[in-house]
């Protein structure tokens, strides 16, 4: 079998009661939201489910479980758990995750939709790498490089590589996350990125800023001599399959 990073953060909380870390993958997922009615356009109509004395939205992990599930009727919509908690916001309604399913459950209330919606009340740092001095990582950096390790499989394509490494400016120091050949247009995608992880984490330290390095860059440099590294997962491509006769390197051969 296997297994989601959404499956694992919910082991995880099962087995240490820390609800922190199951939250953060929720946000990142792409989780299906079970409508009463097919989906046509921007505008949707949640299926509801009652849990207790109170109706909540019926939201699956997997096209898989959402089809199991009695009375659902089919349709959905795929969004990210982040937006589902943002559209909530006001609504007085809590969320159902993967509701009577065999494998788990777990229920979003109000409060804690409302939370997760509050991403912009901490905001990281975005590093001028020209005015700072760039040096190893600590060696006690453990978690941090734990939980990089677990969120950037959602940065796939967007940058080759993170290094991890301390920056230091008018006294005082702390670690940095500086991704290497990002796009522009995903700086801000990168920065919610580790934003999320220091929010959902009951362990990170809060005091982790972001930046952004080209490899032909004169920075690059000092940052593969001073920063740990972390790969990037890239989008596999696609096999090209080249008819007979057309690899002009393979002409056909008669026999």
């Amino acid at each position: 079998m296997i297994f989601s990073p959404l499956d694992k953060a919910f082991q995880a909380f099962t087995e240490t009661g820390d609800q922190s870390q199951l939250l953060g993958a929720i946000a990142r997922s792409e989780l299906f939201v079970a409508t009463t009615t097919e989906v046509m356009g921007s505008d949707f109509d949640p299926m509801l489910v009652s849990f207790g004395e109170e109706p909540y939205i019926a939201v699956f992990d997997s096209a898989a479980k959402l089809s199991d599930f009695e009375g659902a009727s089919g349709h959905f919509v795929s969004v990210s758990g982040r937006a589902i908690a943002q559209m909530l916001v006001g609504q007085n309604i809590g969320v159902v995750l993967n509701p009577k399913s065999h494998s788990w459950s777990h229920v979003l209330d109000v409060e804690t939709l409302e939370w997760m919606a509050e991403l912009d009340r901490f905001e990281l740092i975005e590093d001028d790498l020209n005015e700072l001095t760039i040096q190893p990582i600590s060696q006690g950096a453990t978690e941090l490089v734990q939980a990089l390790d677990e969120v950037l499989p959602a940065a796939m394509g967007l940058a080759s590589c993170v290094f991890l490494v301390e920056v230091s400016a008018d006294g005082s120091r702390h670690s940095a996350a500086i991704f290497c050949d990002a796009k522009s247009d995903a700086h801000s995608v990168l920065k919610q990125l580790i934003q999320e992880m220091v929010l959902y984490s009951g362990q990170i330290q809060s005091e982790l800023s972001v930046g952004f390095v080209q490899s032909d860059s004169p920075q690059y440099s000092t940052f593969v001599r001073q920063g740990l590294r972390l790969d990037i997962p890239q989008p596999k491509r696609a096999a090209t399959i080249t008819a007979p006769g057309m690899d002009p390197q393979k002409p056909p051969k008669l026999r």
